[in-house]
C-alpha cells in the first residue's frame, strides 16, 4: 500500500507542480482580456429600442485558451461569434499591445467549443516505415486462393443461372 495518497496529498502534489509565473500570466491575460472585451463601445439602439452590447457579449460567448508565439487562441461556443470577433481583431491586437505587451499579440486563431485545437506544437508524424524483411505475401496478388476461386466460381454460376439447376 505504498502508492496510496490521500486526496488532500493529492491536491498539494498539483499545486506545487503549478508554477506562480504561469498563474501571473493567466490571471493577467483573463484580466486584460475583460478589460478590452467590455471597453468594446458599440452600444447601437435598435430599431425596436433595445441596445446592443457588443463588447459583453463577445465576453460572454467566449475564452482565452492559449497565447503563443504572438497569436492568441479563443474559444467560443458558436460560429457566428468568430465572425463578430474578426470584425474587432484590430480593436483587441491594439488593446493587448497596449495593456499586456509583454504577450505580444499579433493575431487571434480561433477554436469552436468542445474542439481540441491547439497552438502547442505536435510531436512529429513517424518516418516512414521500413518493410520488414523476407518475402511478405502482398493483400491483392495475381492469383486468389483456390478456396475463393471455388466459392467466386459457385456465385457467379448462380448468379447466371438465377440458382436454377439447369
Amino acid at each position: 500500500m505504498d502508492n496510496v495518497y490521500s486526496a488532500g496529498e493529492a491536491v498539494a502534489s498539483l499545486f506545487n507542480a503549478l508554477s506562480s509565473e504561469g498563474a501571473k500570466n493567466a490571471d493577467t491575460t483573463l484580466s486584460v482580456w475583460k478589460k478590452i472585451l467590455l471597453s468594446i463601445d458599440e452600444k447601437k439602439t435598435k430599431r425596436d429600442g433595445t441596445r446592443s452590447y457588443t463588447g459583453e457579449s463577445l465576453y460572454c460567448h467566449s475564452k482565452v485558451v492559449d497565447c503563443k508565439n504572438g497569436i492568441l487562441l479563443i474559444e467560443v461556443d458558436h460560429p457566428g461569434w468568430v465572425q463578430l470577433f474578426q470584425l474587432a481583431r484590430t480593436y483587441i491586437v491594439r488593446g493587448f499591445k497596449k495593456f499586456a505587451p509583454e504577450f505580444n499579440v499579433t493575431s487571434l486563431s480561433y477554436r469552436l467549443k468542445g474542439q481540441t485545437a491547439s497552438l502547442r506544437t505536435k510531436k512529429p508524424a513517424p518516418g516512414p516505415q521500413t518493410p520488414p524483411a523476407g518475402p511478405q505475401e502482398s493483400p491483392v496478388s495475381g492469383q486468389l486462393p483456390e478456396e475463393l476461386q471455388q466459392i467466386f466460381a459457385r456465385m457467379r454460376e448462380n448468379l447466371l443461372t438465377h440458382g436454377r439447376n439447369l
